[in-house]
């Protein structure tokens, strides 16, 4: 699907279908619209006692007040990794 709209991007510029101005005013709707309205769309999803569940656990890996911490998080990346490692 994504080809497709490549392509169609692609000719509707090659035979000048749209001017520079039309292209800005498109860009503008995808950033300012488009995008937006897909990423609320990615995050409407049925809540569950089990997703509920498993964001408690998410904060739960975490020490409190270190959830920003970039050292911990890469030192248990890090860690994680090591461990799938070995398991192969």
């Amino acid at each position: 699907m994504i080809f497709v709209l490549i392509v169609a991007g692609v000719l509707i510029k090659r035979l000048n279908i749209v001017n520079d101005e039309g292209q800005k005013c498109m860009t503008n709707l995808v950033i300012d619209v488009i995008l937006p309205c897909n990423i609320i769309k990615a995050f409407c999803i049925e809540f569950s006692e089990q997703k509920s569940n498993e964001l408690v656990l998410v904060f739960a890996l975490y020490d409190k007040g270190d959830i920003w911490d970039e050292t911990k998080i890469h030192n248990r990346t890090r860690q994680l990794t090591d461990e799938i490692l070995k398991m192969w």
